[in-house]
């Protein structure tokens, strides 16, 4: 059972097996967003593969047989929910108490200090980086926060926070892993869009490992272009990176389609999702018809 809510306000439930995003509310009209409500609810991870917000009753955590229980608020009537740990992820602040911001020009705020693409703050001679710049709460984020800071700083360049290819990684079993727009950021403004998907039950270190649960999903736009990728399986997290490059690069998929993976290597399902998206043209009649003519010249 957890209770709080995640850092960026958004709950998450992915089936290992499609590999699609499955969003609810208690009521089951399906979001994207948390409200801002649902700081005050309860978690609950439910054996249909769905993510429940439910509201706290006053003297909610009690023990039953040994185990952790929450009475939880289900659309006015009382539910005893029971498991085998209670996470209490209540989130973070930033910590700028007592610094004197004020008295230097800084603005700042309970989310914290406000900050330009430069991560400038309101005193142009003050940067800020890392959580308390109220951007992505990321270890990985701090770190491009100090190349930025660095950039600006001692070399005089006018470098800026780009977000767009930031990777995401969520430690559970099995693991998350995405980087880039997901199916709910689409739009009409993205044009024409192919989604492939490559899972890991047709993965040859998967199979020997007898660990198959998951897959990877890479979304493209016109032509081709990688606009975004999650993978949900065994070390998404190390899978991820090569993505994390085409999204920063805009590169299109005959990049990683071209490229030659080690075997046996979970690696190979982004070779094999990237060689997906030619398979169509590759087999058409057009394509069959032209080797046919070739041949003829031996």
């Amino acid at each position: 059972v957890i209770f709080g809510s995640s850092a960026d306000d958004k709950v998450y439930a992915i089936d290992a097996k499609s590999g699609r995003e499955r969003w609810t509310f208690f009521t089951g009209a399906p979001v994207r967003f948390a409200p801002a409500g649902w700081k005050d609810r309860v978690f609950v991870a439910s054996d249909d593969g769905w993510l429940y917000a439910l509201g706290l009753t006053d003297g909610a955590v009690t023990t039953y047989a040994g185990r952790v229980a929450v009475t939880i608020d289900d659309n006015g009537a009382e539910k005893r929910i029971v498991g085998s740990d209670l996470l209490v992820a209540a989130g973070r602040r930033a910590n700028v108490e007592g610094l004197g911001l004020e008295a230097a020009g800084i603005d700042y705020s309970p989310g914290g200090i406000k900050v330009d693409a430069r991560l400038r703050t309101t005193n142009r001679r003050v940067y800020a980086a890392g959580d308390v710049a109220g951007r992505l709460q990321f270890t990985h984020v701090a770190a491009h926060h100090a190349d930025v800071v660095i950039r600006n700083v001692l070399f005089r360049q006018p470098a800026k926070v780009n977000e767009r290819a930031c990777p995401w990684v969520t430690y559970t079993s099995p693991e998350l892993a995405n980087v880039g727009l997901g199916e709910h950021d689409l739009s009409d403004r993205h044009g024409e869009i192919r989604i492939l998907r490559w899972p890991f039950t047709d993965n040859d270190r998967a199979r020997t490992e007898r660990d198959t649960d998951g897959l990877i999903k890479v979304i493209t736009g016109r032509r081709g272009r990688v606009l975004g990728a999650a993978i949900v399986g065994a070390h998404a997290g190390e899978l991820i990176l090569p993505w994390v490059l085409a999204v920063a690069g805009k590169l299109k998929l005959k990049e990683m389609a071209q490229v030659i993976a080690p075997y046996p290597t979970r690696s190979e399902v982004s070779k094999r999702a990237a060689g997906s998206y030619y398979t169509g043209a590759l087999f058409s009649p057009w394509v069959k018809m032209l080797v046919r003519f070739l041949a003829r010249f031996g």
